[in-house]
């Protein structure tokens, strides 16, 4: 009758444990939808941007764009057309000890869920062996008076006792305990992949912004030696004049003065130009001495005709920034079935198996020989009675860091809005800004080149032609910052709008999905 009921519990139990193994205690992540909206600004986008018919000024940098469907190439800054800019984010992209950490922190996340997996999917299998030498002292066995006269001297000899045994202990995962775990690690793989291409994203766009500025920086301080030059020449002539009395001390002075302003700007940018250099050699992996940078020029540089744009909703769930957000919310969700699957009961199988054996110290061991065999093997049922609240505590602190998350992931969402409606209207206002910007360059330049026709026919002194001269230079530097922010402001775009390789989300969503995956044992 023992052996009967023992029978239908054991048959009670392993039917349990197949009607509960496929259940996953907690709430299951759904694909977070992004807030609907069918533009980025206010006001209806328009088709292009401003822009000059002519290439008066230089180059095609102040060309209307036109918005096309679309999202941007992978390669997104091959854009702008510099075969060394393009080298230079190559060269990030591979030696950057930015990414090197992030790819060592994926790493990290990686064997973490393979050292979980592990744990939920197999059992521990251990062996262990000892060999203990004891003694047994008879006068601690009880008086004397209890043994027999010919036992009262007996002292037996010292032994070994020699043990060998394999144990097993193996968790059911009944509720989804494990698998909770496994799929908020997994999440975290998909986080950290995500990051990492965020990462790739900034990375790219810092060193292309960093070789425009590079070209800016150049030509302004070419500028600047350039009037530097005119004002010198207006200070000897004022200095003339002055000597024979056709300009007083006052108009030197403020010759003067010109100049020495003119001189203090450009100390600050050959300032700005190497520090830009030396934290671009930073992003490339390089000391600043051992970069080897190219050095850039406006010129070099194309702006493209064409601009890619999709609506709001594509460029949010294409964008690496949000999907590690929402990746954060898969592993909080992920988390509070964890902590759900605490309140309930959890059965562990454990079982062992091997021999003992006992010789005299005295003795060679035969560890083999006349041995004696010993097993177990049984199984626990472990259930939470009281702890004072606090595993319901941590299950509603795991659902309001869901919620955190949750919050968190939407506040990314309305920011990759913002990002790509700040470009679009600085895209805008920075045309503007170009095509007045170059009409007053050229216009000035005209006069400038007039002016040089006047003067040689003796029509103008020198001192109306170096005027003429500064106002056109002063023009040329307001036209040198606008190409460059048009430049800036387009790649900002490029890079606002780019997405992770559908090769790579397809795989990241694989490894979120962590409960599936067996291949990595």
């Amino acid at each position: 009758m023992l052996q009967k009921n023992t029978g239908l519990g054991l048959i009670c139990l392993l039917a349990s444990i197949l009607l509960f193994s496929g259940c996953t205690v907690g709430p299951d992540f759904t694909p977070l939808e992004p807030p609907a909206a069918k533009r980025f600004t206010e006001q209806q986008s328009p088709a292009a941007t401003a822009g000059i018919a002519t290439e008066a000024s230089h180059g095609t940098a102040a060309h209307a764009q036109t918005f096309v469907p679309g999202l941007p190439p992978e390669r997104w800054w091959e854009q702008l057309g510099n075969a060394e800019m393009t080298a230079l984010v190559e060269r990030a992209l591979a030696q950057s000890p930015d990414l090197a950490r992030a790819r060592a922190v994926l790493k990290q996340a990686g064997e973490a869920w393979r050292a979980e997996a592990g744990e939920v999917w197999f059992p521990a299998l251990d062996f262990d062996a000892s060999a203990t030498p004891q003694q047994v002292n008879m006068t601690q066995m009880g008086s004397s008076d209890s043994f027999p006269a010919s036992m009262s001297s007996f002292s037996p000899d010292p032994y070994t006792l020699y043990t060998a045994k394999v144990s097993l202990r193996y968790t059911l995962d009944v509720l989804g305990q494990g698998r909770r775990r496994l799929e908020a690690l997994g999440a975290q793989i998909a986080q950290k992949e995500y990051a990492l291409e965020a990462a790739r994203l900034s990375l790219a766009g810092t060193v292309a912004v960093a070789a425009i500025r590079d070209a800016e920086t150049r030509e302004l301080i070419e500028t600047v030696r350039t009037m530097l030059h005119v004002r010198r020449q207006q200070v000897a002539i004022a200095q003339a004049k002055a000597e024979t009395g056709g300009a007083s001390s006052i108009d030197v002075s403020t010759a003067k003065n010109d100049l020495a302003q003119l001189e203090a700007t450009l100390p600050p940018l050959e300032r700005t130009l190497a520090a830009n250099r030396h934290q671009l050699a930073i992003l490339l992996g390089s000391p600043p001495a051992e970069a080897g940078l190219p050095e850039f020029s406006l010129e070099d540089f194309s702006l493209p005709t064409r601009l890619p744009l999709v609506l709001p909703g594509e460029v949010v769930r294409s964008r690496p920034d949000v999907r590690e957000a929402e990746a954060l919310v898969h592993q909080a969700t992920a988390e509070v079935g964890t902590a759900t699957a605490d309140l309930y009961p959890s059965i562990t199988l454990v079982g062992s198996a091997g021999y003992s054996a006992a010789r005299p110290i005295k003795d060679t061991p035969e560890l083999f020989i006349d041995h004696a065999g010993v097993w177990s093997m049984g199984a626990s049922l472990f259930q939470p009675l009281f702890r004072g609240g606090a595993l319901q505590a941590r299950k509603r602190a795991k659902e309001a860091s869901a919620e955190e998350a949750h919050a968190a992931w939407r506040h990314v969402v309305l920011q990759a809005y913002a990002d790509v409606a700040d470009c679009l209207s600085a895209l805008e206002t920075g045309a503007r800004t170009l095509t007045a910007a170059a009409e007053a360059a050229s216009e000035a330049r005209t006069r400038y080149v007039l002016a040089q026709g006047r003067y040689a026919l003796g029509a103008i002194s020198l001192a109306d032609l170096l005027a003429a001269e500064l106002t056109y230079r002063q023009m040329a530097q307001e036209e040198i910052q606008a190409r460059t922010n048009r430049f800036v402001h387009t790649l900002a775009l490029l890079q606002a709008t780019a997405a992770t390789p559908a090769s790579d989300r397809e795989q990241r969503l694989s490894l979120s999905s962590g409960m599936h995956r067996r291949d990595a044992m």
